[in-house]
């Protein structure tokens, strides 16, 4: 497979990239970033493809500007499946307005440009909370993202919505993290359904994630029928872990986390 993953350069990114680096089944991975970091064994400008037969050319990064996305076509020509794992926060972003630009259009925008370039599965990093109908803004946003996807009609639309995420970062979102996470545990009160919004390691988001997609694209391969478009929503941490503990078998081991291997 080729993959394309969108937001390499945050906690879960740079996490999918590992697993797609060490998985077998995939033979090329593209990280779109507005700034080349050298994270990728190769970074290129340009979008020549790579030859997948060395490893050291299995992943390269491609500085795009993301306010020219009607450019993007071309990196999503003869790509199997997306990884979007953009966002902000209020703080980061600085507005409302900036902060739905980038975890809404840009979201939005890319995915459509994906389908239209034969992209058939799309995986997204979503939040516990998502809802269109949310009174915090930060929960609305991210439920009409939801919903602007499945308007899409990938073949596969996998949502992933964890809780509290566990992973050093290089901004300080502490403010922001500390009041979503007391909303989530006060859900969690009300609910009393507490492994739903545990606190979960960045690691294993991202290995469920990646896992799935294999398991989608497997499943795809063996069966000559044609495909429904099809929605999968991963809601909360205990349906995560649980997502990645069914399809474990996916993973090399050195790509599991702690405790999965």
């Amino acid at each position: 497979m080729q993959a394309v993953v969108l937001g390499a350069s945050g906690a879960v990114g740079r996490e999918v990239c590992k697993h797609l680096v060490l998985s077998p089944d995939f033979v090329e991975v593209v990280c779109l970033v507005r700034r080349l970091s050298g994270f990728g064994r190769k970074s290129l400008n340009s979008s020549e493809p790579l030859s997948p037969a060395e490893f050291e050319g299995k992943i390269v990064e491609r500085a795009v500007d993301f306010s020219r996305r009607e450019e993007f076509e071309v990196h999503f020509v003869g790509i199997d499946v997306v990884f979007c794992c953009l966002g902000s926060t209020m703080n980061a972003a600085g507005s409302e307005d900036k902060f739905r630009e980038i975890d809404q259009l840009f979201v939005v925008d890319i995915a459509r440009i994906a389908k239209r370039a034969g992209v058939k599965y799309f995986s997204y990093v979503s939040s516990i909370g998502a809802n269109p109908q949310s009174g915090m803004f930060y929960f609305r946003v991210k439920g009409e993202t939801e919903q602007q996807l499945m308007q899409i009609h990938f073949r596969s639309l996998s949502l992933f919505r964890p809780s509290v995420l566990i992973a050093d970062r290089a901004e300080c979102r502490c403010g922001e993290s500390c009041a979503v996470f007391c909303l989530k545990y006060l859900l969690c009160l009300c609910m009393c359904c507490c492994s739903h919004y545990d606190a979960i390691p960045v690691s294993v988001v991202a290995g469920a994630m990646v896992a799935d997609m294999i398991e989608i694209y497997l499943r795809g391969k063996t069966d000559p029928r044609p495909l429904e478009p099809h929605v999968e929503v991963f809601d909360g941490s205990r349906r995560i872990r649980l997502r990645l503990d069914t399809l474990v078998q996916h993973l090399v081991p050195s790509s599991l986390p702690p405790g999965r291997s």
